[in-house]
């Protein structure tokens, strides 16, 4: 009976000792779990959400940011630096967008800087921030209010930190844009712009004044100096091998745009000998080549400035159209294709797509790439040439009726186009060529008069 009892109390002693351990795991596991709460809480502050969308920013990770950012402000609404990166990373966010869809993202953007503001209206880089952000959304819309808007936020900004260098560079770059938006309207260079243009000078020089180092000032100078017609001056005030580089780049870009396309050559094959890896000025003297004519010069300069950006998908489209004007259309398709896998939604490399499926009579497939670029961006500069092509391509196949309405929207289009740009000779050759498609001879024959009483010469 010893024994059985001696064994039963041994039995209850290791259940208590169980028990003892089991008691003691769960109060090590309550404290394990009490420091890391303690650590997470730690963790999930405002500020170091904050910190994680930041540099998720400077990684180019915008939607990722904005994921942190949101986070922050759920923690802390009143994180004013939360709200201005988060403006911040939707004002780079958009430009992965198109149309309706990338003003959509400008706005929220908008929304961002101006809860920042209302937090703390004397933070100057906030007012700076949506500046930039009505430059970018003006430039994208052409709307001059928006140009307004930004000039006035940058003042705002300056008026508080009159020491900004990039606050100044930022105006600069502003009425920079707001000029050649101007100049664009007018279809010449009047003394307003002339104006703007000085003053966006006056307002560079100022930021290198007082930070030489301000990033883009020095370059944006040379720009808008040879943009201004100073080319000595430009090439005095270059500061570096790069810098000279800039200077004939531009130089460049305006003989091209005067008609001195040898000149223009000449000057691209300075800058691509002072900066060998500057693929801007190589797809730019491929452009001039296809402007030319001289279709396989044009093929080599983009295949070279494919070799330094194999993923800009731009230089794709370009290397498309030269193809398609050399009418290897299979080739053409395949580097749209390659564009398209790159930006899905990108409306020019739809529309070249388009137009080289309706050049091998594949006029179904064509529509369907015509109707895409009409759903991702119906406001896209170029759609009133979509809309027309869609008319050929709808005439080709026997539809007339549904022709005669994409016509209609080219001239629709078309008056939007010139509404924006009354002195854009190739609007007006457009519009006649589809009132022209319509029947519509008189006014198409006005349309043309219009066109090459600007200088056209197509």
């Amino acid at each position: 009976m010893r024994k059985v009892k001696k064994m039963k109390r041994v039995q209850i002693d290791c259940k208590l000792s169980k028990l003892h351990a089991r008691a003691k795991l769960a109060l090590v596991l309550i404290a394990l779990a009490t420091l890391c709460a303690s650590a997470l809480a730690q963790e999930e502050t405002a500020e170091s959400w904050y910190k994680k969308g930041y540099d998720l920013y400077h990684q180019e990770s915008y939607e990722k940011s904005i994921n942190a950012f949101n986070r922050s402000l759920e923690i802390d609404p009143q994180y004013s630096d939360s709200w201005l990166y988060k403006g911040a990373a939707l004002n780079m966010l958009a430009f992965k967008f198109y149309g309706q869809n990338r003003i959509e993202i400008f706005e929220e953007s908008l929304k961002a800087y101006d809860r920042a503001i209302e937090i703390d209206r004397n933070n100057a880089s906030a007012w700076v921030f949506k500046g930039d952000a009505l430059d970018n959304m003006a430039w994208s819309t052409d709307d001059p209010d928006r140009f307004n808007q930004s000039l006035q936020a940058f003042d705002k900004a300056l008026e508080l930190e009159p020491k900004d260098a990039g606050a100044w560079h930022a105006k600069g770059v502003a009425l920079i844009h707001f000029a050649q938006y101007k100049e664009g309207r007018a279809g010449s260079r009047t003394e307003e712009v002339e104006g703007m243009l000085n003053e966006a000078l006056n307002a560079i020089n100022k930021a290198i004044d007082l930070d030489p180092q301000t990033p883009g000032a020095l370059e944006n100078r040379a720009s808008l100096l040879e943009t201004m017609g100073k080319h000595d001056e430009a090439l005095e005030k270059a500061n570096s091998t790069q810098d000279l580089a800039k200077v004939w780049y531009n130089r460049a870009a305006v003989l091209r745009n005067e008609g001195k396309f040898d000149e223009a050559l000449g000057a691209y094959d300075k800058a691509i000998e002072l900066d060998p890896q500057d693929a801007e000025a190589k797809i730019d003297k491929g452009i001039t080549f296809l402007v030319m004519g001289k279709f396989n010069e044009s093929l080599a300069a983009f295949d070279e400035a494919l070799a330094i950006e194999p993923n800009n998908s731009y230089i794709w489209i370009e290397k498309g159209l030269v193809l398609s004007r050399m009418e290897q259309f299979n080739e053409s398709l395949k580097a749209y294709e390659e564009a398209l896998r790159m930006d899905p939604t990108n409306p020019s490399a739809w529309t070249g797509r388009g137009s080289t499926l309706s050049q091998m009579g594949r006029y179904d497939v064509a529509l369907q790439a015509f109707d895409k670029v009409i759903e991702i961006d119906p406001t896209y500069l170029g759609i009133s040439g979509v809309w027309f092509d869609k008319g050929e391509a709808l005439d080709k196949l026997g539809r007339h009726d549904e022709a005669a309405a994409a016509y209609e929207s080219a001239v629709s289009a078309y008056d939007n186009d010139l509404k924006r740009y009354p002195g854009v000779t190739t609007f007006w050759a457009g519009k006649g060529e589809a009132l022209r498609a319509l029947g519509r001879q008189s006014e198409a024959n006005s349309a043309f008069a219009k066109a090459k009483e600007l200088g056209y010469q197509g």
